[in-house]
């Protein structure tokens, strides 16, 4: 099995630490089934109290538990595709004399993979971890009266809040759902992750592939006994017909990898840019009127956590943009010049393929893709609004004052 499949097996098996091959796993179906607990819990909280609640509190609420389930729905309707694509990615192209730069290319997309997943989950440990102590931080600067508030989600349990052991019953019960919904989410990014550095660890092989083009024909016809001047022009040509193809074929290959990632993972992105921003400028209109230390507090946390999810896969993004204008740039450098007029020709044509614009990436159910220039936009839209319900709700309150 190759290496991403082994990151996709365990993770597709439910939550598990796949690093450490953990025989400890927590079947997706439970995850799903404990996500509709979460989902159910909050609505017959909000039922229940309809009258006493923020909508803002509503709004970054069932903004947690629609990342969680569309996590667990890519997880199980996409599960047997990301294993196939999974397949395709593990077995690497072969080129003639580039055994070597093969070998080393994949060995350093794993340490890369390696890397950046164990730097991916340390910071959501730790921010895991700040989310589980802020309830309990909560609990001891609040009255009896107001230990309701100091959850984590509004959800409903059948135990009283007033009492010590009905809260941390609670408590415990919320815990669980932060962490399956981070855990979840965490584990889907870095599959999403996974498959954009090994697309573009690929994508430099065609484009070495490419400069070492004519060097390596050179090779390949020294074990070739030639008779005439003719004869190796015409052997060349027929090699270098077919290392143009294989790196073409290559191309197409990774083109059609990188679309059924991005088909793959469009939900997650919708939900993150558009259903972040409005949590965002939700959960800064609530700093900004309450200003108290706890709010200000959870707020800082929310924020950041959702800027950080939105800049991640703004990065995917990033990488698969950046790689291909490596590739374009690596095309042109290469000695096109010296080949024959008819696979000059289809060369060119090659080249024009080599367009960052028309390459499958994530993209919103806007049509915008989710790069670092459309997060600056996020972000500033996020703001715009903060200060348009700011607006609103200090007009609305001097109105009401004035009235009175």
């Amino acid at each position: 099995m190759g290496f991403i499949s082994n990151i996709s097996r365990f993770i597709l098996s439910g939550l598990s630490i796949w690093q450490r091959h953990s025989r400890f796993v927590i079947p997706s179906a439970f995850v799903l089934l404990f996500g509709v607990l979460m989902l159910l819990s909050n609505l017959l909280y909000t039922i229940l109290n309809y009258d006493n609640l923020n909508w803002i509190n509503k709004v970054v609420d069932y903004g947690w538990i629609s990342v969680y389930l569309t996590a667990i729905y890519i997880t199980l309707c996409h599960k047997e595709e990301i294993k196939s694509l999974s397949k395709e990615l593990d077995q690497w192209w072969k080129y003639n004399c580039l055994e070597k730069e093969t070998t080393q290319l994949k060995k350093k997309s794993e340490d890369w993979m390696r890397a950046f997943n164990a730097y991916y989950i340390n910071c959501s440990i730790i921010s895991w971890t700040f989310y589980v102590l802020l309830p309990a931080a909560k609990f001891f600067y609040k009255g009896p009266k107001q230990r309701g508030d100091a959850l984590i989600f509004a959800a409903w349990t059948p135990f009283p809040l007033n009492t010590i052991w009905g809260y941390w019953i609670t408590y415990g019960f919320e815990v669980l759902m932060m962490a399956f919904a981070q855990c979840v989410y965490c584990q889907l990014f870095l599959l999403l992750m996974t498959f954009a550095i090994v697309i573009g660890h690929q994508m430099r092989l065609v484009g070495t592939a490419f400069l070492t083009i004519f060097k390596r024909i050179n090779m390949m016809m020294n074990d070739i006994e030639i008779g005439s001047r003719k004869e190796y022009y015409e052997i060349r040509d027929v090699l270098l017909a077919g290392e143009l193809k294989n790196g073409v074929m290559h191309f197409q290959h990774l083109y059609r990898c990188a679309y059924r990632l991005s088909r793959i993972f469009s939900p997650m992105t919708n939900v993150t840019y558009h259903g972040g921003m409005w949590v965002m400028c939700s959960i800064a209109v609530k700093a900004a009127t309450e200003m108290t230390f706890v709010v200000m507090l959870q707020a800082f946390m929310m924020i950041s956590t959702v800027i950080l999810s939105q800049y991640v896969y703004s990065l995917v993004n990033e990488c698969l943009i950046e790689e291909v204008q490596k590739l374009r740039n690596v095309a042109y450098d290469s000695p096109w010049y010296e080949m024959p007029i008819k696979i000059r020709k289809a060369f060119q044509i090659f080249q024009s393929m080599l367009d960052s614009d028309r390459f499958p990436t994530l993209r919103t159910i806007l049509g915008s893709q989710t790069n670092m220039e459309n997060l600056s936009k996020v972000i500033n839209a996020s703001y715009c609004y903060f200060s348009m319900l700011i607006t609103i709700k200090s007009r609305y309150e001097t109105t009401s004052t004035s009235d009175l």
